[in-house]
């Protein structure tokens, strides 16, 4: 899934998310889908193990869901969660 949101960030579900503009940044994203918790806890640490810009895992909020995202070298987020209601 791809999350390309215009305009201002909706606060009540992103929080202090910082708004940046570009393809891929702040809460515009890749994200994917995992099946447990442990999975979102796996890759984190993966991604910290690389040196990769991480932030999470947390439980963000109930519509966001328990996130982790990772930074790319160009600065594009990517974001692996589990407990969104996609859709």
């Amino acid at each position: 899934m791809i999350v390309l949101i215009a305009g201002s960030l909706p606060k009540n579900i992103t929080g202090d998310i910082k708004e940046e503009y570009g393809f891929l940044r702040s809460i515009s994203h890749l994200g994917i889908s995992c099946e447990t918790r442990d999975d979102v806890d796996r890759l984190a640490a993966m991604q910290r193990r690389t040196a990769a810009c991480c932030s999470g895992p947390c439980n963000r909020n109930v519509v966001v869901g328990y996130i982790c995202v990772v930074k790319d070298p160009d600065g594009n987020n990517l974001e692996f969660s589990v407990e969104q209601v996609l859709g």
